[in-house]
């Protein structure tokens, strides 16, 4: 996969990776969680913000998905191994050194899922939150 998120070749885990880029890109253009707007108040400075839950909980939804999908990407938490093409010491080098890139990848990957997955706990948190409050302020009406 290229660095602007589209296929390279014929390997299996391509769909994945250009799904997850289309997700990412849906996420970032179409979905904002919590959406501010600030409203005028005297003078024009703005007085408040709005939540919108729905927009919230579809993002919670999506970062759900996406979280699951990398989960189940990362090769399975299987160690990858290169063959040295040949027995020369540079082959063996790059094995050794592809190896070590590939489970750099593997683990960067599962810090940024889990980097992802608190971002997600912590909108979830926010919006039980911010709905629990709602039913308060609506019983006291």
């Amino acid at each position: 996969m290229s660095a602007m998120g589209e296929s390279t070749g014929g390997l299996e885990g391509e769909a994945y990776e250009h799904s997850s880029q289309k997700v990412f890109n849906d996420l970032a253009e179409s979905r904002m969680a919590i959406e501010l707007s600030l409203r005028p108040g005297p003078g024009g400075v703005g007085t408040g913000f709005r939540v919108d839950p729905e927009k919230a909980q579809a993002c919670i939804d999506e970062l759900t998905a996406v979280v699951g999908d990398l989960r189940m990407s990362a090769f399975g938490g299987l160690r990858l191994a290169f063959a040295s093409p040949a027995t020369d010491e540079v082959s063996r080098n790059m094995a050794e050194c592809a190896g070590l890139m590939a489970q750099r990848a593997q683990d960067w990957l599962a810090a940024w899922t889990g980097q992802l997955e608190g971002v997600r706990n912590a909108l979830q948190d926010q919006l039980a939150a911010y709905r629990a409050q709602e039913s308060e302020n609506a019983r006291s009406l």
